[in-house]
């Protein structure tokens, strides 16, 4: 009788680590995919603020990241987060400018994300492969153009 109560009692404890153990992966991703949305979000809230003056922010998915993120990705998030802060800074430093600068500014932008992406594949959904690139469906970013030799058209 005692070692049928020491399996049952071993065996509920197991469990209850289990479902823990599962509640926390659940909320890790859940929390990466808060951050993912309200990043892109953040992204097309700055180009508004750029055309038209709108304000922006996105301290909700921060602080969700923070409660239940690992280490890594609440730094990530603050990577992020710090991109978000530079940008807007910057073109509230320059006022109006063109879609080269914007161009500069969604690169940085988009590179915090594919780190924090890459950073949640690995160490909260388990993948070992790393995208290259995010995978967004928009024309190409423009490029700067070398400066043309005197005389000549560019």
């Amino acid at each position: 009788a005692v070692v049928t109560l020491l399996g049952a009692i071993t065996g509920g404890a197991i469990a209850s680590h289990s479902q823990r153990r599962h509640w926390i992966r659940d909320k890790q991703v859940e929390a990466c995919t808060a951050i993912l949305s309200e990043s892109t979000r953040m992204q097309l809230a700055l180009r508004r603020l750029w055309r038209r003056g709108e304000k922006v922010g996105w301290n909700q998915a921060l602080a969700l990241i923070s409660l239940v993120g690992t280490p890594a990705a609440i730094d990530a998030a603050a990577k992020m987060d710090a991109s978000f802060w530079l940008s807007t800074n910057r073109m509230k430093d320059l006022g109006a400018f063109d879609e080269m600068v914007w161009a500069d500014i969604v690169r940085d932008l988009e590179q915090t994300r594919l780190a924090f992406i890459n950073g949640a594949r690995g160490e909260t959904v388990g993948l070992d492969t790393k995208l290259q690139r995010l995978p967004v469906a928009r024309p190409p970013l423009p490029t700067a153009q070398p400066d043309a030799p005197e005389g000549h058209a560019s």
